[in-house]
């Protein structure tokens, strides 16, 4: 089987060239599309990669926790490979018409789950090096802001697949109008919020920064810091923002749109 017959298949309903992000553009698809192209020949659903990808995202994380070198580049790459089968599981959908409202939950579950998991395995993994405690709860508190989030959007995007029925799911050109995530955020603190909450740049960061430790404490304590920070004056905009358009459910419908980009259109 040609990768070129893969590519046709699996993004029928987005053009790889229009993905804004260069680390999915150059790496995860590139990498998840041969993977695709093994596990096509099994009998292996799309689903069951998507749960897969969570396992080994949760390990990852768990990994980091651990406070040493070796363990923080195990969970980084575990957590790269859980990217790869987030890649992976909307392309099998595609090529097999495995499309459905359960695979998008589950797809969303695996973010949703990833991200809160971030702030707490960075304040864990500082802990076990040098007792700070007063870090770790501001993690703990940073965590629980990313999963408020999380669970918030969750909800929304919950009661669209209930509503959905056998219907055709969602049309993914009207999610394209509209658009939070889509929009460029000319201040500051929208990037911040687009950066800390979505994937794959907080859980990227969180790779980054859990090596980076390891060479220079100090500095990475504070960027730890600020990360969370970030996560909790998100949370605060986020409340004070609830009067605009109903942000949060802005952000429901563009994570859809993201989902659905990946796997086509859901019925």
């Amino acid at each position: 089987m040609k990768l070129n017959d893969i590519k046709e298949k699996s993004f029928k309903f987005t053009k790889l060239e229009d993905e804004k992000s260069l680390y999915a553009r150059y790496y995860v698809y590139h990498v998840s599309i041969r993977l695709t192209r093994l596990l096509l020949k099994t009998n292996i659903t799309a689903n069951q990669v998507t749960i897969a990808g969570i396992l080994v995202g949760i390990l990852g994380a768990v990994s980091i926790m651990l406070g040493t070198l070796t363990s923080a580049i195990v969970g980084v790459i575990l957590i790269q490979i859980g990217f790869i089968f987030d890649g992976t599981d909307g392309q099998i959908a595609r090529f097999k018409n495995q499309s459905s409202a359960q695979g998008v939950y589950l797809d969303i579950l695996n973010h949703r789950i990833l991200n809160p998991l971030m702030p707490l395995s960075m304040g864990l993994m500082v802990f076990m090096n040098t007792d700070n405690f007063p870090l770790l709860l501001l993690t703990i508190v940073g965590t629980i802001a990313a999963s408020n989030i999380a669970t918030t959007t969750m909800q929304f995007i919950i009661q669209e697949l209930l509503t959905a029925g056998d219907k055709k799911f969602y049309n993914i050109n009207d999610l394209h109008k509209g658009g939070w995530y889509g929009a460029k955020q000319k201040s500051a603190p929208m990037r911040l919020i687009k950066f800390f909450i979505f994937h794959p740049g907080n859980v990227n960061f969180t790779c980054v920064l859990s090596i980076f430790y390891y060479f220079y404490p100090s500095i990475a304590t504070g960027l730890i810091i600020v990360f969370c920070l970030s996560l909790i004056g998100s949370q605060l905009m986020m409340i004070i923002q609830w009067h605009r358009k109903n942000t949060i459910q802005e952000i429901a419908e563009t994570t859809l749109k993201k989902i659905l980009e990946t796997y086509g259109n859901i019925k």
